[in-house]
């Protein structure tokens, strides 16, 4: 069975997200049995469910810091999220290419629905937490 959580986009970011192709149709989360696809306008990564270590819910951010897909020079991440609320972060346990990275292990996603994957992944065995302040 897969699962679909959609990207939550903020009301002004939709249009910062434009050229990347981030529209409707095209900004999803599937969750099946062995693997998650993330769709993020034109691009599209997959992860095997059997490589994510744990996954940890953070957030809130900057808006600068989370609009869009973005990498941290220095880092070994990759983030995809259309507004500022929070992410779950997966953790990989060796570096793979994702999308145009070469050496990610941490994966955010700005699902609407954080909780949600955090239960289902936690429910095939994969440990997390959530590490917002306050909840």
């Amino acid at each position: 069975m897969v699962r679909e959580f959609p990207f939550r986009i903020g009301r002004w970011s939709r249009y910062l997200l434009l050229p990347w192709g981030v529209r409707a149709g095209h900004r999803t989360v599937e969750l099946d049995e062995h693997r998650l696809v993330v769709r993020f306008g034109w691009v599209t990564s997959v992860i095997p469910v059997a490589d994510i270590e744990r996954w940890d819910i953070t957030g809130p951010y900057r808006w600068w810091r989370a609009i869009g897909i973005r990498h941290s020079p220095f880092s070994q991440d990759i983030s995809f999220c259309g507004d500022t609320a929070g992410a779950i972060r997966l953790w990989v346990p060796t570096p793979r290419r994702i999308a145009f990275i070469r050496r990610a292990r941490e994966v955010y996603l700005g699902i609407e629905d954080l909780e949600g994957l955090g239960a289902q992944l936690a429910g095939r065995g994969i440990p997390g937490e959530d590490l917002r302040a306050g909840d």
